[in-house]
């Protein structure tokens, strides 16, 4: 649920996609039973952040490439650790997703494109650059 008592709703486009994210992270942990809620971004741990980051940096070479669809060759190629993979934001494509050829999708398109332009702004705030 993206509304939380006592929690003014996200007013902008990016905040919703934000808030989305963590209610999806937040929903896979339930299932691995390491469920813990966070109020925003700054509560969430580092370890999680920077698998944020690196599907990040995976959603926006996937995007340059103009891939929605990808293999676990893309994956590798790009490093995405185990733990970034487990977060819940890609999907299987087929119900055989344990197969070597297996392709993966994120969760929907904007999802995609929101952790893209995540990395893009972390990486301007990294230069210095305060246009974002």
């Amino acid at each position: 649920k993206l509304y939380r008592s006592g929690v003014a709703l996200p007013d902008t486009l990016g905040k919703i996609f934000s808030a989305l994210i963590l209610n999806v992270i937040e929903q896979q942990q339930k299932e691995t039973e390491e469920f813990q809620e966070y109020s925003d971004w700054s509560s969430v741990p580092d370890d999680i952040k920077e698998s944020v980051l690196e599907l990040g940096f995976f959603a926006f070479q996937m995007l340059i490439r103009k891939k929605i669809i990808f293999t676990e060759a893309d994956l590798d190629e790009f490093e995405v650790a185990t733990p970034a993979r487990s977060l819940g934001l890609l999907v299987a494509c087929d119900k055989e997703a344990m197969r070597s050829n297996a392709q993966w999708r994120f969760s929907h398109l904007a999802i995609q494109e929101s952790l893209a332009a995540r990395h893009v702004a972390s990486c301007n705030l990294n230069a210095g650059d305060t246009a974002w």
